[in-house]
């Protein structure tokens, strides 16, 4: 399993064939903060698609590892399942 926080693809050319291959065996919890202005959400979610079924928790706040209850919640749900 993988838990990404504020996760984003490379933008080095030289590993774009790498990070764009669809991973089916690796369950994900992304965690995206809407005003995160170091990574950009969009490139959160653009990492969440190489991932099949990918669980994506959002938060208000910015570039951090965030308290908020609903994303303790759905990090204590994740782990109960791996």
């Amino acid at each position: 399993f993988a838990v990404l926080i504020s996760g984003f693809r490379p933008r080095d050319s030289r590993y774009s064939s790498i990070c764009t291959r669809k991973i089916k065996t690796v369950r994900t919890l992304h965690v995206v903060g809407k005003s995160d202005d170091v990574v950009d959400s969009s490139r959160s979610y653009e990492v969440a698609d190489n991932f099949q079924d990918p669980l994506i928790v959002e938060h208000d706040k910015g570039h951090l590892v965030p308290s908020d209850k609903h994303v303790r919640d759905a990090l204590k749900a994740f782990m109960a399942v791996t």
